[in-house]
């Protein structure tokens, strides 16, 4: 008995020990200063990000989509189709994982939902349809709901998206991609 109690002690010790040095780098590792910034340079970052998301906001409507690329839609699979719009998605998200890659384009979003409209068997088309509507309107509030939407009709396992990127994020993400 008295071994077993002398086993627990030092397994419940050797326990705590390592949870709380867990607590202590967790927590010690991650603690940042605040930053102290003033009114100005506040109002400076705020114009930037304005300024960025304009420049975001006008390449949705004026970059344009190679006809080529709007005709294949016509005849693609709805999984594709679904496809494309999750790669679409990934200029708007942040997820760990990101596989491909298509520019949000006024011309391709349209052309997408014009294509998801007229097929009488695209599963989730109502669903699909409802999620798309705002984009045409070039509003991407939606974009981790839709995201994760498509990702899991997908049956996706990795590469949840869980937030939108910021406007900086995103313009980085185009530089790099498109």
């Amino acid at each position: 008995m008295k071994k077993n109690k002398k086993k627990f002690i030092y397994l419940f010790s050797s326990v705590t020990v390592l949870v709380i040095g867990l607590i202590i780098w967790k927590t010690g590792s991650n603690v940042e200063e605040p930053v102290e910034i003033s009114e100005e340079e506040l109002e400076e970052i705020q114009e930037e990000q304005v300024d960025i998301q304009a420049s975001n906001e006008e390449n949705f409507e004026n970059e344009t989509t190679p006809a080529d690329e709007l005709k294949k839609y016509e005849t693609m699979s709805n999984d594709s189709i679904l496809q494309e719009i999750h790669k679409m998605t990934h200029q708007k998200v942040m997820a760990k994982h990101k596989w491909g890659s298509v520019e949000i384009t006024r011309q391709r979003v349209e052309k997408i939902y014009a294509e998801i409209e007229k097929k009488e068997d695209f599963q989730n088309q109502a669903v699909i349809l409802n999620l798309l509507s705002p984009w045409l309107e070039g509003n991407f509030d939606n974009a981790v709901e839709v995201h994760n939407q498509v990702w899991s009709i997908q049956d996706g396992t990795i590469g949840k998206a869980s937030r939108l990127l910021t406007p900086e994020e995103e313009r980085e993400y185009i530089n790099k991609h498109f």
